[in-house]
């Protein structure tokens, strides 16, 4: 096997599906290759939280199983997404005085804790406090403001929070399959890190990752996350919609829209027609597929209003002059860009991941966007001098993946019982 420095394991834990990705980078490397790839459906998630623990472990453990087998690799902890209705997020500011004659890396991580002391509910935990800018007495938008002089520094901190109860529960179905939790990291944080490039962060750009449970936003500007949202409305919604007009079971419904299914009914042909499964044992039937993409039309719509509300109810939308980047599987359809786009009024693309090597080319890289992701926004914060770092062996002689954990994830987790 090459000779890989570091080794990065993402666990995307979604509502029909869980993947878990073992990626790896040479010393000095820029790019990820993919090394090991489990995908398997999920047990006891709904909506991005968890509804039954054993169920959810046993699907997590077999997905990580798969991408070990799949990477010759052994893996002891993973770098874990979290989604769900209950995440929330705000824009917040923190002052400190400077003691010395410049500002040194400790005035930043005390300036970005004043921020998240200031937007921390009792019943929250923070997972990510990500500075905007600085302002280094009357000067504004500093980017870096380590070895300035100064007096004061402000810090713009975009915080991210979860429930702590629905982050206990993730976290110990991850640990009752016999795993560690490297870190929890927001799923838009992960798919933005995955689908974006610079520019877009630069001019402004909303990632919008259209999973089965959620709809995951993640907004972007002057290279700094200033919104992020995760809305309750996902892929599932869409399979229950057409179940609902066409009296077919959930099943058959999901195989309709994977296989015949057009977010936009012009491009389907008027004389298109396929078999379907009826409820009750009832014989099956012939569908025309035009009124299964107008069915898709109507709810896809109904999500791209919400996704468009979001943004305009937080002034959101004169800022993105990058446009709209769709990602997740809900992306891989038939016409939604250009759906999506027609509501929003916004330019809009497909996002397919970048910075990672050795995806198999049957699997279209939208779906992957998030465990991928999960990956990349580790490496990202590997130089991070706010982290402490340790080591995991990850079998096979000597490879070893250097991995993060922070002392706000162990004080988080510390208490966290097995399941």
């Amino acid at each position: 096997m090459r000779g890989y420095s570091d080794y990065f394991v993402g666990l995307d834990i979604g509502t029909r599906t869980v993947r878990a990705a073992v990626c790896a980078s040479e010393p000095g490397g820029t790019e990820l290759t993919l090394l090991g790839l489990g995908e398997v459906p999920s047990e006891g998630m709904n909506r991005g939280v968890v509804v039954d623990i054993s169920a959810a472990k046993n699907a997590v453990r077999r997905a990580i199983e798969a991408a070990e087998v799949d990477a010759g690799v052994e893996v002891e902890s993973a770098l874990v997404g979290i989604a769900g209705s209950h995440i929330r997020s705000l824009n917040s500011s923190g002052i400190v005085a400077i003691k010395g004659t410049e500002i040194t890396p400790n005035d930043v991580r005390r300036c970005v804790e004043a921020a998240k002391d200031n937007a921390l509910p009792s019943d929250r935990r923070i997972i990510h406090a990500l500075p905007q800018d600085f302002k280094v007495d009357d000067h504004i938008g500093v980017r870096e403001p380590v070895g300035m002089s100064g007096k004061r520094l402000e810090a713009q901190v975009h915080v991210v929070s979860v429930s702590v109860n629905a982050a206990n529960n993730v976290v110990k179905s991850v640990k009752a399959a016999g795993f560690e939790v490297e870190d929890v990291i927001l799923d838009p944080l992960a798919s933005a890190a995955a689908v974006l490039d610079d520019d877009e962060r630069q001019l402004g750009v909303c990632v919008a990752d259209l999973g089965s449970g959620t709809t995951d936003l993640a907004v972007y500007r002057e290279g700094a996350l200033i919104h992020s949202r995760v809305l309750p409305l996902g892929g599932e919604s869409l399979t229950k919609a057409i179940s609902a007009a066409l009296l077919t079971p959930f099943s058959e419904a999901e195989r309709v829209k994977v296989e015949a299914g057009a977010a936009c009914a012009h491009l389907v042909e008027p004389d298109d027609w396929m078999q379907i499964g009826s409820v009750g044992g009832r014989a099956s039937r012939k569908v025309d597929v035009l009124s299964v993409a107008r069915i898709i039309e109507e709810q896809m719509s109904s999500l791209f209003d919400a996704i468009l509300a979001e943004l305009e109810s937080n002034h959101l939308t004169q800022h993105l002059g990058g446009g709209v980047v769709i990602t997740g599987g809900g992306a891989q359809m038939r016409g939604m860009a250009e759906l999506a786009e027609r509501i929003l009024g916004l330019p809009v693309r497909r996002g397919t991941v970048s910075g990672v090597s050795g995806i198999p080319r049957h699997l279209r890289s939208e779906s992957l966007a998030t465990v991928l992701g999960l990956c990349l926004f580790g490496k990202s914060q590997s130089g991070d001098p706010l982290r402490s770092a340790r080591r995991h062996r990850m079998g096979d002689g000597d490879q070893t993946g250097l991995f993060k954990i922070t002392k706000r994830l162990m004080d988080f987790f510390s208490g966290y019982g097995e399941a």
